[in-house]
C-alpha cells in the first residue's frame, strides 16, 4: 500500500506533463487511485440512507449553536443541486445568514482536534469537501485572513428563489475545477494564455529591459477576456513592447521622456506606433484563431451537443466549458480584425498620433478604466493552471494577408507561394529555434474538455 501511496505523491508531485499527454497522465493517476480503493474496500461503514435525511439533523445542530436558520431552507434544485432557497423575501443588504465561529472548521481548529479512524473514501471526500468548500476568513484577531469550512454557507433574493453567494472573479475552468459547476453568463471569464520573448531573439534584451521598467516579466501568464476589449492593461502593454521595432525600442529607453512614455503602454489613446497597432492585433487575431484549431470540434457541433435531452451533468458541464472557452477565442479573433482594420485605415490615411503631455498623467492616475491605468505594472492577473493553455513567443508568427508579410518575433519577413508553403515556412522557422523558449507549450484542452470529446 505504502508503494502504491507513493508512487501517486510522485505523479501528482512531478511537473505538468508535455501537450497531448494530459489524458495520459490522467489515466496513470486514475489507476494508482483505484489500486488504493480496491485494498482498502471492506474497512468503511456503509452510509445508509440519503443526504435529505440527515438535513433535519444539520438544521437543529445548527440552531442548537446559534446560527441562523429562519427564512431559508435546503432544497435540491435541478441544475445547481442542494443549495439554500429563500422561504421569504429577502431585502437588498440585509443580514439573513450568521454562523457562529465555533461552529467554522479552519486550519487551527482542525490542528487541533483528532483524527478517526481512516475510512475507505474518507480521503476523496476530505479533498473534495476543501477544495469545493473553503472560504477566507479573517482570524479572530483580525491581523489575517485563514481558511475556514462554513456549514449552510456553502449551500448558498426573493422567494422560492435559489440563494447565491459571490465566489469572485473566477473564470469558470475554476468554477468547474475547484466548485463544480458552470457560471452562464460570467462576466469574468477567460481564457488564460502564457507568453514569453524568446531569449534567442535578436531584440530581446531590449524587450526585457522596456518590460522591466514596466514591471512585466519577459515571460508571463495573461488572459484573453470574455469582455470587450479581450485583454488587459498588462497584456496591452506586453503585446506592443513584443512587437516593437528596434528604433521604437530605443525611443521607450533611452529617448526623449522615455520614463514618461512607459505610463503609456497599458493606455489605449497612446498608440506607440500605427504600424506597431496592426502588428499586435494581427498577432493576437493569428494566434486566438490557431487555438481554435486544437479543438476536434466546433461551437455549432457544441450547441447542437447540448440541446440532447440525455445528457449526463457532467458531460453537460464539459460542453458548456469547451464551448465557452471557444467563444472567448472568437470574440478576441473578431476583435483583433476588427482592431487591425481600423489601425489599417489610420496609417493610409496618415492620420496623425496622439501626442502624450505631461498634462495626461492625471487622466492616466484617475481614469476606472483598466485601459487608462498607468502602467507600474507590479501586479499582473492571477495565475491559474487549471485549464490554462501556454504559448510561447517563439510561435507568435503574425500573418496579415495571404502571401504578404509576416511577423517573425518582431522581424518582417516576405513570404511567397501558396497558403499552405507559407504556413509551412512559419513552422520550420519556429522548429529552428534552439532555446528551451522555442518549445511550443499549448495547454489547449482541459481535462474536462477531454472527458467530453471522448463522449461526443
Amino acid at each position: 500500500m505504502m508503494n502504491i501511496i507513493s508512487e501517486l505523491l510522485q505523479k501528482c508531485s512531478s511537473p505538468a506533463p508535455a501537450p497531448g499527454k494530459e489524458w495520459e497522465e490522467y489515466v496513470q493517476i486514475r489507476s494508482l487511485v483505484e489500486r488504493i480503493r480496491k485494498k482498502q474496500k471492506g474497512l468503511s461503514v456503509i452510509f445508509d440512507g440519503t443526504r435529505e435525511d440527515f438535513f433535519p439533523e444539520l438544521m437543529a445542530w445548527a440552531a442548537e449553536n446559534g446560527a441562523s436558520t429562519e427564512g431559508f431552507e435546503i432544497a435540491n434544485f435541478p441544475e445547481e443541486g442542494f443549495g439554500l432557497k429563500a422561504t421569504r423575501d429577502i431585502k437588498a443588504e440585509e443580514l439573513f445568514l450568521w454562523i457562529p465561529r465555533n461552529m467554522l472548521m479552519t486550519v487551527e481548529s482542525a490542528k487541533n482536534s483528532v483524527l478517526v479512524t481512516h475510512r475507505e473514501d474518507f480521503d476523496l471526500w476530505a479533498v473534495s469537501s476543501v477544495m469545493t468548500r473553503q472560504n477566507q476568513i479573517p482570524t479572530e484577531d483580525g491581523n489575517r485572513v485563514t481558511l475556514a469550512l462554513i456549514p449552510l454557507w456553502d449551500m448558498c433574493n426573493h422567494t422560492n428563489g435559489l440563494i447565491y453567494i459571490f465566489y469572485g472573479t473566477r473564470s469558470n475552468a475554476e468554477f468547474v475545477i475547484h466548485n463544480g459547476f458552470f457560471f452562464d453568463n460570467n462576466s469574468h471569464d477567460r481564457v488564460k494564455i502564457k507568453l514569453g520573448v524568446s531569449k534567442s531573439e535578436r531584440l530581446y534584451a531590449m524587450k526585457a529591459e522596456v518590460l522591466a521598467r514596466a514591471g512585466i516579466p519577459s515571460s508571463s501568464i495573461f488572459a484573453l477576456h470574455c469582455s470587450e476589449p479581450p485583454i488587459s492593461a498588462q497584456l496591452l502593454a506586453f503585446l506592443r513592447v513584443f512587437c516593437m521595432s528596434e528604433d521604437e525600442l530605443k525611443e521607450y529607453l533611452v529617448g526623449e521622456h522615455a520614463i514618461d512614455k512607459i505610463f503609456t503602454l497599458g493606455n489605449a489613446e497612446f498608440p506607440v506606433s500605427w504600424d506597431n497597432e496592426i502588428k499586435l492585433w494581427t498577432f493576437l487575431e493569428t494566434r486566438a484563431a490557431l487555438l481554435l484549431k486544437t479543438y476536434k470540434t466546433t461551437s455549432e457541433a457544441d450547441r447542437s451537443l447540448l440541446e440532447k435531452p440525455d445528457l449526463s451533468f457532467h458531460f453537460k458541464i464539459a460542453i458548456k466549458l469547451r464551448l465557452a472557452e471557444k467563444e472567448i477565442l472568437e470574440k478576441a479573433v473578431a476583435s483583433g480584425q476588427a482592431k487591425r482594420e481600423y489601425f489599417q485605415k489610420k496609417l493610409e490615411e496618415g492620420a496623425p498620433l496622439p501626442k502624450y503631455e505631461e498634462s495626461n498623467i492625471s487622466m492616466l492616475e484617475n481614469s476606472v478604466s483598466d485601459s487608462k491605468l498607468p502602467i507600474i505594472l507590479g501586479k499582473l492577473e492571477e495565475a491559474d493552471e487549471t485549464g490554462e493553455q501556454e504559448l510561447k513567443m517563439t510561435e507568435a508568427l503574425s500573418k496579415v494577408n495571404a502571401g504578404g508579410d509576416v511577423l517573425v518575433n518582431g522581424d518582417s519577413k516576405q513570404l511567397s507561394g501558396t497558403n499552405t508553403e507559407n504556413e509551412e515556412t512559419l513552422h520550420r522557422e519556429e522548429n529552428a529555434m534552439k532555446t528551451d523558449d522555442a518549445k511550443e507549450n499549448v495547454e489547449e484542452i482541459t481535462e474536462c474538455n477531454k472527458v467530453a470529446e471522448g463522449q461526443s
